[in-house]
């Protein structure tokens, strides 16, 4: 035990991190208190010694036990006066020990002859209230009485519950490890444990499977790995509650921890609004069938539903299809998910960006058609308000809009910058599948509460989940969820995705660009391709500057059942002021043609050249004066001179000169 020198016992309590006991303890005597604000609780235990100079004090809870010494002036204790107080502390905490032990049994026998005086519970307020029937509960005095048993099925205390809802255990009764089933529990079919005898008793009448009620969320974990040391073959489903107005959600934590332990399934309700926790509430707001369902499809799902008919086609030989609908005309579809990849840097938010306001205007800065104009929602995981800020002030000072257009983004343009914030969309499960969290449901509900929505972003894919990028499983899990919110939105869904380095370097880009599993593009209808211009690009369109190289980037249609040929055909565009895209302006170099750093390094050999023929060394010095030369290195600079040299050569514009090693310009252009 730890050993606090404090002036006063208080003092060493706050050191300690506890409360300090509101009744005065009694030296020599034990005492016990609450240390979770319940005035049922007894965690705490504290025995002051007889000299009142030195205490022992602790919470059974979670085990943390320390010994006071009072401060005194005069130098410190030396090993054997240390020796002798923890000695004296330990012994007092065995005491407390036994103490709390003979509490137990005087407790449990209290519980029994509780439990033994009380009648079959019929009709009972806090029942109707909650919707339940009795099942195991009884009833004494007005109050229900509903029991605690150990493992081996002994009572250990009782809980009472009031009509109005007041719940008390048995004073000096033990909690740790206490249960009550509802139904025979066997290792025949799914066992379920929940927190509170309302949650299990609406569970039971719902699925009709046994439920343990363990009474506290801490319970949940020594119960459940009783449970599965006794029937160690059931599925074991761990039905939590979401407390998640609560600091740390207990609830959810706990049934978690325990599921993990237990190797179990691990189920929560969901709430569209902030009332409820648990799954009484979640039947009282959609009855039971729904209780029902929700948990037997997270423990058993269902299975692959078929088509209802025959899966005949006969009626579409004679008849038309239907009408494609598009967002973007052959390009992105009106109701369906699409994937948006690009290394970064590559411009991927600022084109969702674009795609929202033209959602909202109609018009894109490369020219596409926009069919359905309305509403957009861009969910940016990775921004927080100040970028968001920034990228639509320079919309606003460079786009050009009319003061219409204006009027409609602000009125139509929904985004959320969730930097810091929770906005996974699928959690891993225990067992490592994954579900959709509250996020995704809220996601889900306000997307259908935006009316005319038309444009979904979604950045970027790998924020959103706690899947692994590398199995094709999550990544398909992901790409799924995101073409569901498109069919229930009616909304064109793009979901931005990091691409594979080589992607960068390609001549031209196919499908799968997505870095990782490429399964999350066979999930989605179409895919969008976003990469900066290479070298080998840069020269054909006679552009010498690394700088502006890089301001081009091309953005290709790499997947699509519906669109033709021709929408396949790269948009090369350019990054401009505020770092906004438009259609760029490029025109091939004719052959032989040198481009602007070629032509100034030109221009500095004619300036040497003025009096003889200068030495190739002469002339790599003075472009690298200039700058013309990129890398910092000798051997960098050699290698782009050679580049530079290479490229005058063959345009015809450099030759060699009348000594050795010698360089001149040939003609005059």
């Amino acid at each position: 035990m730890q050993v606090l020198f404090t002036p006063d016992l208080p003092s060493a309590f706050e050191r300690a991190g506890m409360a300090y006991p509101e009744r005065e303890p009694e030296p020599g005597r034990l005492c016990r208190f609450p240390t979770n604000g319940r005035k049922d609780d007894a965690a705490g235990w504290l025995r002051i010694f007889p000299d009142q100079d030195g205490a022992a004090f602790g919470n059974w809870r979670d085990g943390s036990a320390f010994t006071w010494q009072r401060q005194k002036d005069g130098p410190p204790p030396n090993p054997g006066e240390l020796a002798a107080i923890r000695a004296r502390a330990e012994e007092a905490r065995k005491q407390a020990e036994a103490e709390r032990e003979q509490g137990y049994q005087e407790a449990a026998r209290k519980a029994a002859a509780t439990w033994q005086a009380a009648e079959p519970a019929t009709a009972h307020a806090y029942l109707e209230r909650k919707g339940i029937a009795a099942h195991i509960a009884r009833e004494r005095g007005g109050w229900l009485v509903i029991p605690v048993f150990d493992q081996d099925g002994g009572i250990q205390s009782v809980q009472s519950v009031s009509p109005t809802g007041e719940k008390r255990f048995m004073p000096g009764g033990k909690m740790a490890g206490g249960r009550c089933w509802i139904g025979e529990p066997t290792d025949a079919g799914p066992l379920v444990l929940a927190e509170g005898y309302a949650t299990a008793a609406s569970i039971h009448e719902a699925t009709g499977w046994p439920v343990c009620v363990t009474f506290t969320a801490g319970n949940l974990r020594p119960v459940a790995c009783d449970v599965r040391e006794q029937f160690p073959r059931a599925k074991l489903v761990i039905a939590g509650d979401d407390d998640r107005a609560t600091e740390g959600n207990p609830g959810r934590t706990k049934a978690l921890e325990a599921a993990k332990v237990v190797q179990g399934i691990a189920v929560f309700p969901s709430f569209d609004s902030p009332e409820g926790t648990d799954w009484n509430d979640y039947a009282a707001a959609h009855g039971l069938e729904a209780v029902r369902r929700a948990i037997a499809d997270a423990v058993e799902p269902p299975p692959t539903l078929w088509p209802a008919d025959s899966g005949s086609i006969a009626d579409y030989l004679d008849t038309p299809p239907p009408a494609l609908h598009w967002f973007a005309h052959e390009r992105l579809l009106a109701n369906r998910a699409h994937l948006l990849t690009g290394m970064g840097g590559t411009s991927k938010t600022t084109a969702l960006y674009h795609l929202g306001i033209a959602a909202v205007i109609g018009r894109l800065p490369w020219g596409w058609q926009i069919e359905r104009t309305g509403a957009a929602l861009l969910l940016l995981a990775e921004d927080d308000a100040a970028n968001v800020h920034r990228v639509i002030a320079n919309h606003a000072r460079h786009a050009d809009l009319s003061p219409h257009e204006r009027r409609l983004i602000a009125e139509r343009l929904k985004v959320f910058p969730m930097a810091g914030q929770a906005c996974r969309l699928l959690a891993a499960g225990p067992n490592g599948t994954l579900h959709e969290t509250k996020e995704a449901a809220g996601l889900f509900a306000l997307a259908k509460r935006i009316p005319e929505l038309r444009f979904i972003a979604l950045d970027p894919a790998l924020a959103l989940t706690e899947g692994d990028e590398m199995s094709p499983a999550h990544q398909r899990r992901l790409g799924e969820l995101a073409d569901r919110l498109a069919l229930e939105a009616g909304a064109c869904v793009v979901l931005a995705s990091h691409a594979a380095k080589a992607t960068n370097q390609a001549d031209e880009l196919g499908s799968h660009t997505s870095r990782g599993s490429g399964a999350i593009t066979d999930a989605v209808r179409g895919e969008l391709a976003l990469r900066t211009m290479t070298a080998a690009e840069a020269r054909k369109y006679g552009i010498s500057d690394t700088a502006e190289r890089k301001a081009h980037v091309q953005l290709t249609l790499t997947k699509s059942n519906a669109a033709p040929p021709d929408a396949f055909v790269p948009v090369w565009l350019k990054r401009g002021a505020g770092g906004l895209l438009s259609l760029a302006e490029l025109a091939e170099s004719e052959a032989g043609t040198i481009g602007t750093r070629e032509r100034k390094a030109l221009d500095l050999l004619r300036e040497l050249s003025t009096t003889e023929a200068p030495q190739l060394k002469d002339w790599r010095e003075a472009c690298d004066a200039a700058g013309l030369l990129t890398g910092k290195s000798p051997d960098a600079k050699e290698k782009a001179m050679q580049r530079i040299l290479r490229a005058l050569t063959a345009a015809g514009e450099v030759e060699q000169g009348m000594r050795p090693g010698g360089l001149c310009a040939s003609g005059g252009g």
